[in-house]
């Protein structure tokens, strides 16, 4: 077998192995969880990642906002004074407390519960 042949062999494996994980994730998540508690896990991490998918949206929108876009804090207190780049800043500070309550509310579910998470981003 020449290496070529080698590499297109594993390429097509790979092709194989993705679905045959799934397949595997889901069976496992038969055996340990009652159908209702899986679908109820299901339904709350797609939750947990939509809000978090949202809350990035509206981090992005907040900074898209900001006028002029690329300047730093410290140069908006430098041409406006600190309350102004306070109150300028403070759509963007609060789109970042959320999307990092919902980033470490996303990261605690799938540690709390790997199988689920699995289940969901290998269904995407």
């Amino acid at each position: 077998m020449t290496d070529d042949q080698f590499k297109a062999l594993v390429k097509q494996l790979d092709t194989l192995l993705s679905p045959l994980k799934a397949i595997a994730i889901v069976q496992l998540a038969r055996e340990l969880y009652p159908l209702a508690e899986r679908e109820r896990l299901i339904a709350e991490y797609r939750a947990l990642a939509l809000a978090d998918i949202e809350a990035h949206k509206a981090l992005r929108q907040a900074y898209d906002k900001l006028t002029p876009p690329d300047m730093s804090y410290e140069e908006r207190v430098k041409t406006c004074g600190e309350e102004e780049a306070k109150r300028q800043l403070s759509p963007v500070t609060v789109a970042m407390d959320n999307k990092r309550r919902t980033s470490v509310a996303l990261d605690a579910f799938r540690n709390e519960h790997q199988l689920i998470a699995r289940i969901f981003d290998s269904a995407e």
